[in-house]
């Protein structure tokens, strides 16, 4: 989740997740971690910590997708620990395969249970760190009242459930059923929620994290389904971030 801002349209692509796992490959084999500084050469930790690094970027994903199709518990810790688990089930023979290569005493099945243990108990963390970061966006904000409900013409207590586009101006939407009309573009209605949490589905359409109340899809097509009923659509340039979630 971005809070308020729009998800970042560049991070699924493959150069910029080339970069992620380049730049992630120099660090550690400069640091050599895991004893791979006093086993390696500088070329050769580069190499094994890129591949390494490229390899659970792509079991991370293939993980995702197959929790998507396959998963049967709903909710984000219950995605987040489907999640980890699918990935160390997926990832811990790869990773164990291509460290034995350099360490030959990692090439019994001590050595995979070794890998196996250190890969869950990574995940483990990371779910839970995920989920309580999640929780903290997702606290309702009582200090402050973001600055966009100053621009509505009416004095309200209810809450901001979505924004839409609606050629030049931004539709405002709230949770007692009112609509109003604000002439600004999306991107600056956004930043005017203040960090208010809450995603872009779609290029047209921002909604509150707070009102989400689980997902939907239809034929070919995704929604998130809003706490008065409204099926927001769900576009794939902003998708990754809503599953991320737990919320499709």
């Amino acid at each position: 989740m971005q809070s308020a801002f729009p998800p970042s349209k560049t991070y699924a692509s493959w150069g910029l997740r080339l970069l992620l796992v380049t730049g992630a490959a120099v660090v550690f084999a400069l640091l050599g971690p895991f004893g791979t500084y006093e086993a390696l050469s500088l070329m050769t930790r580069f190499f094994y910590w890129f591949v390494l690094l490229a390899l659970a970027d792509i079991c991370i994903r293939l993980t995702h997708r197959t929790i998507e199709r396959f998963g049967r518990i709903t909710g984000c810790a219950g995605r987040l620990a489907q999640n980890a688990i699918g990935f160390t089930v997926i990832f811990s023979p790869a990773a164990w395969g291509i460290s034995s290569l350099y360490d030959g005493d990692l090439l019994d099945w001590r050595g995979f249970i070794l890998f196996a243990m250190n890969i869950a108990a990574l995940s483990a963390v990371m779910a839970v760190l995920t989920y309580f970061f999640w929780a903290a966006k997702d606290e309702p904000l009582t200090q402050s009242r973001a600055r966009l409900y100053d621009r509505l013409p009416d004095a309200t207590t209810a809450s901001i459930m979505r924004l839409t586009v609606n050629d030049h101006y931004v539709d405002v939407y709230l949770d007692d059923g009112s609509r109003h009309r604000v002439l600004m573009r999306l991107m600056d209605a956004i930043r005017e929620m203040d960090g208010a949490p809450g995603f872009c589905t779609h290029r047209s359409h921002w909604v509150s994290a707070a009102h989400i109340t689980g997902g939907l899809k239809q034929q070919n097509r995704e929604f998130v389904v809003l706490s008065d009923g409204t099926e927001v659509p769900v576009s794939k340039t902003y998708r990754e971030d809503v599953l991320a979630a737990g919320f499709l």
